[in-house]
This record gives structure tokens, C-alpha cells and sequence, in this order.
């Protein structure tokens, strides 16, 4: 008798897709998957922490840099104020005593 030498391939049989192409890990492999796993897991929380203070010191930073302006602000004024005895703020333009009517001026051209 002659042997029948079977051949198929993938389109002709899709149950052979579902035969794991290799074998099931060993101990070692698992436990530096499970390792790396947990490393990964770890970092991440390590990670979420420290954009956490990144957030909190840039909002401390960002108060203080505000203060330090006001403080700034508040010096200077105190400075125009003792050198030309003056209230208004340095780009203000002072109050006008006198109103000025548009209509008194405007008139239509005839």
C-alpha cells in the first residue's frame, strides 16, 4: 500500500488557525510578563504623581509671579504718586473737567 501524504493549507481548513502556532510559555516567561506588568503598572502611578506636583507648583509658581506684579504695580504707583503728586494710573488719561459737545462741532455740510 502507498502512503497518502495529506496537504492542506489555511483557506482550505480555518480550524488549523486556532492550533497556537507556540507552545505555552514556560515558568520564566510568565514570570517576566508578570513582572514587566507589574513594573509598567507602577511607573504609570509613579508617572500620574509627578504630573500631579508638575501641576501643583506650576499653579504656585503662576500665584506668586501674579503677586510679585501686583507688588511691582503697587511700588511704582507709590513712586509716581510721590514724584508728581498724581493718582491716576500711568496709562489713564487724566479726567476731563470740561465736556465737549459733537454736536456743536459736526455740522452738515449744505
Amino acid at each position: 500500500m502507498k502512503k497518502k501524504v495529506l496537504h492542506f493549507t489555511v483557506r482550505e481548513h480555518p480550524s488549523v488557525i486556532d492550533v497556537p502556532l507556540f507552545s505555552n510559555p514556560d515558568f520564566f516567561t510568565k514570570r517576566d510578563e508578570e513582572l514587566t506588568r507589574i513594573i509598567d503598572h507602577y511607573w504609570d502611578k509613579e508617572l500620574q504623581i509627578r504630573q500631579k506636583e508638575d501641576a501643583i507648583c506650576e499653579a504656585k509658581e503662576r500665584k506668586e509671579k501674579e503677586l510679585e506684579e501686583k507688588k511691582h504695580f503697587k511700588e511704582i504707583m507709590k513712586k509716581r504718586e510721590e514724584k508728581l503728586h498724581k493718582q491716576t494710573k500711568p496709562y489713564e488719561l487724566p479726567p476731563r473737567t470740561e465736556a465737549i459737545s459733537l454736536e456743536g462741532k459736526m455740522t452738515p455740510p449744505n
